[in-house]
């Protein structure tokens, strides 16, 4: 596809439907990427090593964001999931620049290390009870400490919360 490519910005028409993997892996100088409305998915290595994406759009009526689709893109500090997304692959964006992720509504899945050394991941927020074992081992790596972290979850999702304290997370907000 476009692998190590030149290109600073990419707006992909709504036409395309489908991505390739890897499509745009290694691309440095990639700062900019409109992705197309009927995307469902974003395959494996799509946007890896892209070390200087600093703004995607995700459409709504995506799905997935499969293994390492965003893995090492560290000036990548804010990204909005759309809450139609139901899966987030293993180390998808392990090694990037996030400050700050809300995990969409009908989340079914984290891959294992999928948030992976996010040294600036600040801010988690649980939208509902995903209902999985170590879910908060996905955000291994991290910094977690007395008033740098806080991982935000609503009222009645006692098995997150009960998650986060055995997992050993120090600040907790419910909302």
């Amino acid at each position: 596809c476009f692998h190590d490519c030149s290109l600073s910005e990419i707006k992909l028409p709504d036409s395309v439907t489908t991505i390739g993997d890897s499509c745009f892996e290694g691309c440095d100088n990639l700062l900019e990427v409109t992705l197309p409305k009927a995307l469902k998915r974003i395959r494996e290595y799509t946007f890896s090593g892209c070390s200087n994406l600093k703004k995607i759009n995700i459409p709504d009526g995506l799905l997935s964001i499969d293994d390492y689709a965003f893995e090492e893109c560290f000036f990548l500090k804010n990204i909005l999931l759309p809450n139609s997304v139901t899966e987030i692959g293993i180390e998808a964006f392990a090694g990037t620049g996030l400050e700050k992720i809300i995990l969409p509504e009908n989340l079914e899945g984290i891959g294992q290390g999928a948030f992976y050394n996010c040294l600036y991941l600040k801010n988690v927020h649980v939208q509902n009870d995903v209902s999985l074992s170590g879910v908060f081992s996905r955000f291994q790596g991290i910094g977690v400490g007395p008033g740098d972290d806080y991982y935000s979850i609503p009222a009645g999702i006692n098995i997150i919360k009960k998650v986060i304290e055995e997992e050993g997370f120090e600040v907790i907000k419910i909302n």
